[in-house]
């Protein structure tokens, strides 16, 4: 433990402890302002940021009454966590000109919180993703033939050992995981149910928004023009554990420089026959929902580039504020030409099915080319720093 961990006593945490007066634990301890370090002044866009936070209070009241923040030295109620941190935050939002100043005016406002990272010390691995575009048709064609579905109505979710998962009931009554990727891409399960949104016409592309978890669709006709835009934003999971499918090769020998989503796609490029070995391999498979906008996260928020994060909500919860502080790819002219500093306020609004444990946090980066590079070769170590308004004097 090093000399800051000693402010206040460690808070490991596993699960949401369920029940009437949820007490929900979360993998921080308790940090001096004074003590939190970054590798570069907090940045962005802060009057995105102002309206991003004012959009994610409007959902504080969507978070149950009763669930309470046990953070090791003090508990704090929803009211605090969640609606009175934001407001604080606003109002000092609305009195900043930059993020400097910002943190300036919350670093005394707020009490501090570190997470603990994946080793107890705090250190956080961020990785990173955007919302990919497809090209896609509402009927089937022979280019066009790749679907998008929906969720079927027998996939739910329930409480199998503290843990709330996806699966289907069968028709023994038994809850289990659903149809595997395999089963589904190529076996056909779920042919003839009419739960295809579109088709696309791009195989890997459509795996890679599986992977990001949303994707922005443009309809088009048999002449190439678009007719339609819309959004298929995450809607459920079939309950298989996500095989990252860069670890496989890593396992394989491929040199782990090379396995970034981009040297993923490059892989498949030029090793076609490798499609249906390797993709099968990831069972876990995404359902989508139609939308006219996106992409959403976990809590019904429109997400906003680089201020939100996915993270393990059996850790940290979701619609919390926090600081982070990483490094992420600096490019020119579309090229990685480096890796710089990077640290940003953000809202811990959305959750993946490789995002698993304290230690893993995902940052949204948008919708564009450079944020596709981006998203697609980050993977660095950093810190996170959850807000919460102070308590009240008697």
């Amino acid at each position: 433990m090093n000399a800051y961990q000693g402010f206040i006593k460690l808070s490991f945490v596993f699960w949401v402890l369920l029940g009437t007066n949820s007490s929900y634990a979360v993998s921080v301890f308790r940090v001096n302002s004074e003590a939190i370090l970054f590798n570069k002044t907090p940045g962005g866009n802060i009057e995105t940021y102002r309206n991003a936070i004012q959009s994610a209070l409007d959902q504080c009241n969507a978070f149950p009454k009763n669930k309470i923040w046990d953070l090791g030295d003090r508990k704090a109620t929803r009211k605090e966590w969640c609606n009175e941190t934001h407001e604080q935050m606003i109002e000092l939002a609305a009195q900043s000109n930059d993020f400097s100043e910002l943190w300036e005016k919350s670093k005394n406002e707020f009490d501090w919180y570190q997470s603990i990272g994946d080793n107890g010390q705090g250190s956080v691995h961020y990785t990173g993703y955007y919302l990919p575009r497809l090209k896609a048709k509402r009927i089937p064609d022979t280019e066009f033939r790749y679907p998008i579905y929906s969720r079927p109505k027998e996939l739910t979710q329930a409480t199998i050992g503290g843990k709330l998962k996806w699966g289907y009931y069968n028709s023994e009554g038994v809850f289990g995981p659903y149809f595997s990727r395999y089963e589904v891409d190529w076996l056909g399960a779920l042919q003839g149910r009419s739960l295809e949104i579109a088709y696309t016409n791009d195989f890997i592309k459509l795996f890679f928004v599986h992977i990001q978890g949303s994707g922005a669709v443009e309809i088009v006709n048999d002449a190439g023009e678009t007719t339609e835009s819309i959004f298929v934003n995450y809607d459920s999971q079939n309950g298989h554990t996500y095989v990252p499918i860069g670890r496989i090769l890593k396992d394989e020998g491929v040199d782990s420089s090379q396995i970034s989503m981009q040297g993923i796609v490059k892989f498949f490029e030029e090793n076609p026959f490798e499609i249906n070995r390797l993709i099968p391999l990831n069972p876990s498979f995404i359902f989508f929902r139609e939308q006219k906008d996106g992409p959403f996260g976990a809590i019904a928020v429109k997400l906003t580039d680089e201020h939100s994060v996915a993270i393990d909500r059996t850790h940290y919860p979701l619609g919390s504020l926090a600081l982070i502080s990483t490094e992420i790819a600096e490019i020119k002219d579309g090229q990685v030409t480096g890796f710089q500093p990077w640290t940003r306020f953000v809202m811990s609004q959305d959750v993946g099915g490789a995002i698993l444990g304290a230690g893993r946090v995902d940052i949204y980066f948008g919708h564009d080319d450079e944020a596709e590079l981006t998203a697609g070769i980050q993977s660095h170590r950093g810190t996170m720093y959850f807000p919460v308004i102070r308590k009240k004097q008697n």
